[in-house]
């Protein structure tokens, strides 16, 4: 840690109780440089307890201080303070010692709900490590009024700002889901019970399910969709019997957000038909290939279309069982739907090996050139 620069006398000792007592801030400030570190912190607890935004500067610089016990009374001091320190303080969580950055950011912490808007303020036009350390300060606080913003940083670009933001959300927890739930039950804004929903599902509190599960009927989309997903972030297998009973819904997407849920939950039917039917639909392609390489041509089928990482997922799947199952990839290659012979193709790409040649070579043939074509870049591996 940079060592302070001390600026104060430092060859005769200060009285501090005198200069408190006198409200003395000017003296005060020289103490905090005095080579004492003792005189040191007793100067900042005293311009704590006078509450002086004109110290804050000195304080701040005080973070610095090589002593550790003149660092903590420097930030007790600035939470003393309160809001006049709060600009300061933001800007020292971008300092380059990563002791002044916590410092701060505890001093922040400790000033409450007094400087909430402030800190608002802050999170809006901060960004990287500083927003990243106010919305942690944030989460500590407890507000629930700082729910919006924190979801909203969720989508942030910077990596370290949306674990902030998660962590956040995480630590206020209990004190906030009764004030969430009843948003998204009562809230006119939709936008307003869509961060609700978020929020509930980040925080992970299972006595939210009951409404999340009501909220897959709400009016707006946005609303539906992340409630599922917070349903199934959540993970609480009790949310399956209210689940089944929307599968009857009048409403086709209300049904088809209970099944994505039930499917994010493991949850399948138990007739053996409707269960693969339901898991391909659902992209489950692990649990649907453990009912046997039967159920490859249904896979292939599902997946035309699809590509992408799903079809890489597939093949990655389908590797992994040996030849038997691949060997069921190839035999669609002359399979008369034009879609299924085509996507075989694409995986024979990704799991061609020698044991496949012969299907390969067979393929070379095709009259599809779109077959043709993937399986000489198969060969070509």
């Amino acid at each position: 840690m940079s060592p302070i620069r001390f600026r104060g006398p430092r060859f005769f000792k200060p009285n501090v109780e005198k200069m408190e007592a006198k409200r003395d801030v000017e003296g005060l400030i020289q103490a905090l440089g005095h080579e004492d570190h003792g005189i040191r912190v007793n100067a900042a607890l005293a311009l704590g307890k006078l509450k002086n935004a004109g110290a804050v500067k000195a304080l701040v610089d005080a973070l610095r201080d090589p002593n550790e016990d003149v660092r903590w009374a420097a930030a007790w001091a600035l939470g003393e303070i309160g809001k006049p320190a709060v600009r300061p303080l933001v800007q020292a969580l971008k300092d380059e010692e990563g002791e002044v950055r916590w410092k701060a950011a505890w001093a922040l912490e400790k000033m409450g709900r007094q400087v909430l808007d402030s800190l608002l303020d802050a999170f809006a036009t901060e960004e990287g490590e500083a927003k990243s350390k106010i919305a942690m300060v944030l989460g500590s606080i407890g507000d629930v009024r700082a729910v919006r913003p924190l979801v909203q940083a969720l989508g942030d670009e910077d990596e370290s700002v949306r674990w902030g933001a998660r962590w956040a959300l995480q630590k206020l927890g209990g004190a906030v889901v009764r004030s969430l739930v009843k948003t998204l039950e009562e809230d006119e804004d939709p936008r307003a019970r869509m961060d609700a929903a978020v929020a509930l599902g980040v925080i992970g509190d299972s006595s939210a399910v009951p409404t999340l599960v009501s909220a897959l009927s709400d009016e707006s989309e946005g609303v539906r969709e992340a409630a599922e997903r917070a349903l199934v972030e959540i993970g609480d297998k009790k949310a399956v019997s209210s689940l089944e009973g929307l599968l009857k819904h009048h409403d086709e997407k209300v049904r088809e957000h209970a099944q994505r849920a039930l499917a994010g939950l493991g949850w399948a039917p138990l007739e053996k038909e409707e269960r693969i039917e339901f898991l391909l639909k659902h992209g489950q392609w692990g649990k649907v290939l453990e009912q046997g390489e039967g159920v490859v041509p249904l896979v292939v089928r599902e997946l035309s279309g699809r590509g992408g990482e799903d079809r890489k997922e597939v093949a990655r799947l389908i590797s992994a069982r040996g030849h038997r199952v691949k060997a069921k990839v190839m035999e669609l290659l002359s399979d008369v739907d034009e879609a299924v012979r085509r996507e075989a193709s694409y995986l024979a790409r990704e799991i061609a090996d020698e044991s496949l040649l012969p299907y390969l070579a067979d393929a070379l043939a095709s009259t599809d050139p779109v077959v043709r074509r993937n399986t000489a870049l198969a060969l070509a591996r």
